[in-house]
């Protein structure tokens, strides 16, 4: 077989247990989806399942690099507020997964994701900053990516959320002032990448 087909193979099948794990989280909850069950939805063997993630936490922490991934760049680069709107629609589109991450077990996974992508750029930040933080960069990470998905959540459940650019342009800054904050220097840390922009 071609290399290029088994990819794409493989792929589809990626694709499919990703939309079985998602199915399953909204009908039943995180804490009831077992491999088992994603496996069946998605027609697939065990083995196949393992071929792919390491298990539940595998899976569920590919299901939230997506989400996750603009977020962490608005704590570590200069980004408009509006780079965030096509993830702030998705949030909209998919209210009731949403609501699942609202749940205790799931937003902790979620925040221990996000953070993960936040640290190394908080790392840069800080040398570029001359940072001297009182707190380590590991929680560090942990509280801006709770604070930012306490925010989305928050934004969520609101009579607001018919107002995406609004949000953005709340987030973001609020995004940047808190890493600024809690890593002890100025906000202009944040470089824009043309000399046009003028940082917070």
């Amino acid at each position: 077989m071609p290399p290029l087909r088994a990819d794409r193979r493989t792929a589809k099948t990626r694709q499919a247990l990703m939309g079985a794990f998602v199915e399953l989280m909204l009908a039943e909850g995180i804490d009831a989806v077992t491999v088992d069950a994603v496996a069946a939805r998605a027609n697939v063997g065990r083995s196949t399942f393992y071929a792919h993630f390491k298990g539940r936490d595998g899976i569920l922490e590919e299901s939230l690099r997506f989400p996750s991934l603009p977020l962490a760049r608005a704590a570590t680069e200069w980004i408009e507020p509006r780079e965030l709107l096509p993830i702030v629609a998705h949030f909209q589109q998919q209210r009731a997964l949403a609501r699942q991450f609202a749940a205790t077990s799931l937003r902790k996974a979620w925040v221990r994701c996000l953070a993960g992508l936040i640290e190394p750029g908080l790392t840069a930040l800080a040398l570029r900053g001359a940072a001297q933080p009182g707190l380590s960069l590991p929680l560090i990470a942990v509280l801006v990516a709770d604070l930012q998905i306490g925010m989305l959540l928050q934004w969520l459940a609101s009579r607001e959320s018919s107002r995406p650019l609004a949000f953005a342009e709340a987030i973001v800054p609020a995004t940047r002032a808190a890493v600024a904050a809690l890593l002890g220097c100025d906000a202009g840390v944040f470089v824009p990448p043309s000399g046009d922009r003028t940082p917070p």
